[in-house]
């Protein structure tokens, strides 16, 4: 193994800094292209008085090019998958939190993922046919909600909605504890757990 980026050197690329002296940077959510030609990862900081109040960049190195990217988010990045070459991400551009298509080739240029149907942040993962699951946070309903999308052109059908009580999320007094639904498809499309 050898070390490809320090954290320092992340900070410095990313002109962060500013925060180095009142914040503590650490990579995690490190995750492997499609075709392993490339790695993506999020590079957080927290003040060491309140580690629930984090920021957030994600970074995409290309094996290939030996070229590190950032992705335009604004320091707030929240899950994300890779399908195919591209990334979906539940991410802030532009001051808007949306679930992001991102090409890491053209990081300026995205789309974004049936703003209709997910309107809250989730966690998102594909199969190889390149269709995505997607679920959602609890509304102020308490119900969460699970979405089918056939690829990343589609609009989302809804394929359940699930009651999550607030005895099963802890206060933000003790730390953020709750009950996600991570779905994940299997690789015929044919089950989703």
């Amino acid at each position: 193994s050898h070390l490809l980026f320090s954290i320092k050197y992340l900070v410095q690329f990313a002109e962060l800094n500013k925060f180095v002296n009142r914040y503590h940077f650490y990579i995690t959510h490190t995750s492997f292209s499609k075709n392993d030609t490339k790695v993506s990862f999020m590079l957080r900081w927290t003040t060491p008085n309140n580690t629930l109040k984090r920021y957030s960049i994600i970074f995409v190195y290309d094996f290939i090019k030996k070229k590190l990217i950032r992705l335009p988010t604004d320091f707030m990045v929240s899950h994300y998958v890779w399908i195919e070459e591209k990334i979906i991400i539940y991410t802030r551009i532009n001051n808007l939190d949306k679930h992001y298509i991102l090409d890491p080739i053209f990081p300026n240029e995205f789309e974004i993922l049936d703003e209709k149907t997910l309107t809250s942040d989730g966690h998102q993962t594909c199969n190889p046919k390149g269709e995505i699951i997607v679920d959602t946070y609890p509304n102020s309903r308490r119900i969460q909600k699970l979405f089918y999308f056939k690829d990343i052109y589609s609009s989302g059908s809804l394929l359940g909605e699930f009651y999550h009580p607030k005895t099963f999320q802890t206060s933000n007094k003790r730390g953020h504890v709750c009950v996600d639904l991570h779905p994940r498809i299997s690789t015929d499309g044919q089950y989703v757990s």
